[in-house]
């Protein structure tokens, strides 16, 4: 038997960012972490990167079910991610 090896170009690669959220009605200072998530944007829009921004740093723009708990995602975060990952890869 012969072994494959298997490369990747990184000048070929095409990854898909997901900034996944912390469920703010249960973090309350959330917002300390913006301007670090706020980095990450920066450095993937600066690098030409795709990338789907679930990150909520107060209630307001949170949609329930994102999360089962305070990190992990549920129905609808994993519907979100299935759908940026078919869109990104069509």
């Amino acid at each position: 038997q012969s072994q494959m090896k298997l490369t990747v170009d990184p000048q070929k690669a095409d990854p898909l960012f997901v900034i996944q959220p912390l469920n703010p009605f249960v973090y309350t200072n959330l917002h300390t972490l913006d301007p670090t998530i706020g980095a990450v944007r920066a450095a993937l829009d600066h690098n030409g990167f795709d990338y789907l921004d679930m990150w909520r740093s107060d209630t307001t723009g949170y949609r329930p079910g994102t999360l089962t708990d305070i990190m992990h995602l549920g129905p609808v975060g994993w519907y979100r991610v299935d759908s940026a990952v078919v869109a990104h890869f069509q």
